[in-house]
């Protein structure tokens, strides 16, 4: 099935907290912060949990940006009935991209990467899968247009701009490194 513009339309407005969540971390600068999430506790393996790139200014700075990105579309675009759905639909894909990241660091630091390297895949997915998780008991009542087409849509779009937008932060300065 090939998806409409309106289709298409519908999906980037809809994954935009997810995108904006991942990203407000790099944009605020909150990985300096002397508050990692895991406290500097090691695992059973003596790594770092997570590392000190994940902090919880960074954590709440992402679902704040994103939940309210997506209160600002419930004005500008409204796809859901209410603008409570808006927030409740923004806030949680806010809160699974931040999960996700996390969960993302833990699993490098579990695989011996060190805390800024790449690991293909892993880097782009575990945000996106996380967040879309989050929202998918919602597909019945407010999500019509997540199906089968939609997730590989949005699947593709983010394999394209996570790397694009790592890119760009490196370039303007607001990231070390260009992954």
């Amino acid at each position: 099935m090939v998806l409409s513009l309106e289709q298409i339309v519908q999906l980037i407005v809809f994954i935009l907290p997810a995108y904006v969540a991942n990203a407000a971390p790099i944009i605020f600068n909150t990985g300096a912060s002397k508050m990692p999430i895991d406290f500097k506790m090691k695992f059973i393996d003596n790594k770092r949990l997570l590392g000190g790139g994940k902090t919880w200014p960074g954590f709440f700075v992402g679902i704040i940006s994103g939940t309210g990105v997506n209160a600002i579309i419930a004005m500008i675009f409204p796809l859901y009935p209410k603008f409570y759905d808006h927030v409740m639909i923004g806030l949680l894909l806010s809160l699974g991209t931040m999960i996700g990241d996390t969960i993302g660091s833990f699993l490098k630091r579990r695989l011996g990467v060190k805390h800024g390297k790449p690991v293909f895949l892993l880097d782009q997915l575990s945000f996106f899968i996380v967040a879309i998780a989050f929202v998918y008991p919602l597909k019945t009542q407010f999500l019509e247009f997540l199906d089968l087409p939609g997730f590989i849509f949005l699947l593709i779009l983010t394999l394209i701009l996570h790397p694009a937008s790592n890119i760009l932060a490196y370039k303007l300065g607001m990231k070390k490194v260009p992954w």
